[in-house]
């Protein structure tokens, strides 16, 4: 499977974790995909055993509660003051597993790939959210680290993702691009 359908598994993934059964149709409505493959990538996760297709729609099964454990993903509605690059906003943590951050520039550059106009990563350090990719980790303004507290559970060495698009489902294909850089494990159990 190539990377571009192992992002669409994740953002499969997401979506049900969030909104909890989905139909296909709506599923498929809501990642701007159409429903051909939305089955096609469904069945795919369905035959790993990471959803169960009920009546009422598609859930998760306790392999995906336990892949995808250390994951919160929240649409967000706040001005960011000059750390997001566009309208919608949405925001991934990872409390735990999260592998080869640098400067936060991989993450962008995946995001855009996806199509969301940018995104940008934050890691929770010595009760501080900090922007990486500074020489010194400066951390952010403090009403924008108390909105986050408010939002999450941090953890020292959490990471928040953002990721910025003209509407939300644009956005949280860039938050979902820009984690998935950082997660090993499930990139490969989704390629």
């Amino acid at each position: 499977m190539n990377h571009d359908d192992a992002l669409k598994l994740f953002q499969i993934l997401a979506t049900v974790k969030v909104q909890g059964p989905i139909s296909r149709k709506n599923l498929a409505t809501r990642l701007e995909t159409g429903e051909g493959v939305m089955r096609r990538l469904l069945d795919r996760l369905e035959i790993d055993g990471l959803i169960i297709r009920k009546k009422r729609g598609v859930i998760f099964s306790q392999a995906s509660e336990l892949l995808l454990s250390d994951i919160q993903v929240k649409e967000i509605v706040i001005d960011l003051q000059g750390l997001a690059v566009d309208l919608f906003n949405t925001a991934i943590l990872i409390v735990t597993g999260a592998i080869g951050l640098r400067y936060g520039l991989e993450q962008r550059d995946s995001a855009v790939r996806a199509g969301a106009s940018g995104a940008t990563t934050l890691v929770y350090k010595d009760s501080k959210l900090r922007i990486p990719s500074h020489p010194t980790h400066t951390p952010v303004k403090i009403g924008i680290t108390r909105y986050f507290q408010g939002l999450f559970q941090l953890e020292e060495g959490s990471i928040i993702l953002i990721g910025s698009g003209p509407s939300y489902v644009v956005g949280e294909r860039g938050a979902l691009a820009a984690a998935f850089t950082l997660l090993p494990d499930l990139k490969g159990s989704l390629e």
